[in-house]
């Protein structure tokens, strides 16, 4: 990976435990990932050891309205930071979007660029061991733009996990994983696992 561009998987990085919901709205709504301006998770994320932490905040910080397969869609734009940073410079969102199928990515936008792509990510499942593939979308730190990559499988592992972190524990989880094969020079086969409780969002990766 170009050390310039950053390819977007919903991954946070190499591990991230789970995350706490939170919103202004009341109980969950029973999407799979509740989209809504101002709603975030804090993630709790680690690098090879617990010891060398720090905590991410996912927010939702915008609302679009764009045209989609013909259809007027509603977006929300949202960014990663360090929770502690109060105050953070957000130059470029990615889109999110739900619909009856499940949650997608929908692209994303800078001040030079604008990608819209629906692109279905977790679907609500409907047995273990269904699989489509995902458009991986990456974006140019110094183009400041968008550019959709190879597709990557993802299957549904569980449909009724549970996830236990210091900040409690989810029942009901829905498991899915990304698979990704290097193609090319690459030599890699890698599997990752995405936890998601149906109204709460994504508690771990």
């Amino acid at each position: 990976m170009n050390t310039r561009t950053l390819i977007f998987l919903c991954a946070v990085t190499l591990f991230a435990s789970c995350s706490l919901f939170n919103n202004d709205q009341g109980k969950p709504t029973g999407e799979l990932i509740p989209l809504a301006v101002g709603n975030y998770w804090d993630y709790h994320r680690w690098y090879i050891s617990p010891n060398i932490a720090d905590t991410i905040r996912e927010e939702i910080l915008s609302e679009h309205l764009f045209e989609i397969d013909g259809v007027e869609t509603k977006v929300y734009g949202y960014q990663r930071y360090h929770s502690s940073n109060t105050h953070p410079e957000i130059n470029y969102q990615w889109f999110r979007m739900n619909n009856e199928e499940g949650s997608h990515f929908a692209g994303g936008f800078s001040d030079a660029d604008t990608l819209i792509q629906k692109n279905i990510v977790y679907k609500y499942p409907q047995a273990v061991g269904q699989v489509w593939d995902y458009f991986g979308i990456s974006y140019n730190f110094e183009e400041r733009t968008f550019s959709i990559k190879d597709t990557i499988a993802i299957e549904v592992i569980s449909l009724n996990d549970t996830f236990e972190t210091e900040f409690g524990k989810y029942k009901g989880c829905y498991v899915y994983r990304y698979s990704e094969i290097g193609k090319g020079d690459g030599v890699y086969h890698w599997h990752h696992y995405v936890y998601i409780k149906p109204g709460i969002g994504i508690v771990a990766v």
